[in-house]
């Protein structure tokens, strides 16, 4: 008999085998995006602007990340592009809404495409850990960004992410704790998990989304 009697994937099962807690959450959520037969992860042409866009939306909104995203594409004639972005004066990106840091971020990234892009195509055939020592030595991009890479964009199964606040408050409300956890509480956790790090990751999100 399956733990988890909506979903019959079996790492979803397994997930529940080793903690039992994420049992209701995975009944009442939808599945976890890498597990979508429909999911393809990014390839070469779009991965300048998914990098970009890890820049943008860093400590902003979704909807002001958006609106300037919007701006900026605008800016590159409708498609953010390493050549069109480099092409752009510091009076327009100011306009945009872009700040100093991430300006250099994203200007250090196009160059780095324009000049060397097979430096950045090989990324996606490199293993979790390689590629989250390529993605943090580039200006502007932490461990955060890189498992988000990992884990939305590339579609890996094994990120366990507690550097994230959401998935550590998801935590406290799968367990019932007093307190939200530290990362230090649950960066070891990654051994418990894997190799579903992702889903255990994914599905603390949604524990927060339930009544």
């Amino acid at each position: 008999m399956k733990v988890c009697k909506k979903h019959t994937l079996s790492e979803l099962n397994d997930l529940c085998a080793i903690d039992v807690d994420f049992h209701d959450v995975i009944v009442k959520s939808a599945i976890p995006p890498m597990l979508d037969s429909r999911f393809t992860p990014v390839a070469f042409e779009g991965l300048f602007i998914t990098l970009s866009r890890k820049v943008i939306h860093q400590q902003l909104s979704t909807k002001v990340a958006l609106v300037i995203e919007d701006r900026l594409s605008q800016e590159c004639g409708g498609s953010i592009e390493p050549s069109r972005f480099l092409s752009l004066d510091s009076d327009s990106l100011a306009r945009i809404g872009l700040s100093r840091s991430k300006v250099r971020a994203i200007t250090e990234l196009a160059s780095i495409f324009e000049a060397s892009p097979d430096s950045m195509r090989e990324i996606l055939e490199f293993d979790d850990a390689k590629v989250i020592a390529r993605i943090t030595s580039l200006y502007g991009f932490g461990n955060w960004s890189a498992q988000m890479f990992l884990l939305f964009d590339m579609g890996r199964k094994d990120i366990w992410a507690p550097l994230d606040l959401g998935v550590r408050k998801g935590y406290q409300r799968l367990k019932h704790l007093s307190e939200v956890p530290s990362y230090e509480n649950l960066k070891d956790l990654d051994k418990v998990y894997s190799p579903m790090g992702s889903m255990a990751t994914w599905y603390l999100w949604r524990a927060l989304e339930l009544p």
